[in-house]
C-alpha cells in the first residue's frame, strides 16, 4: 500500500539485493533527482560490489502534492 509519503519505488531483481540493502538503495537514490540515473547507479553500484547474477533496476519516482 503506498502513502503519500512515499517518494520512490524501487523495483529490482535479486542481483541488487544480494549486495545491497534495502537502506542502501534508498540512499543512492535519493541522491540522484532523475529516476533513470538513479537506477543506472544502482546497477553499476550492484555490479561493483560483485553481483554475479542479472541485475535490472527500476525507479519510479511519485509526485509529490506539495
Amino acid at each position: 500500500v503506498l502513502s503519500p509519503d512515499d517518494e520512490f519505488l524501487i523495483m529490482a531483481c535479486d542481483g541488487v539485493w544480494d549486495v545491497l540493502s534495502s537502506q542502501q538503495a534508498v540512499d543512492i537514490v535519493r541522491t540522484v533527482p532523475d529516476p533513470a540515473r538513479a537506477a543506472t547507479m544502482l546497477r553499476d553500484y550492484a555490479y561493483l560490489l560483485g553481483s554475479a547474477d542479472n541485475i535490472s533496476v527500476i525507479v519510479m519516482q511519485f509526485l509529490s502534492p506539495k
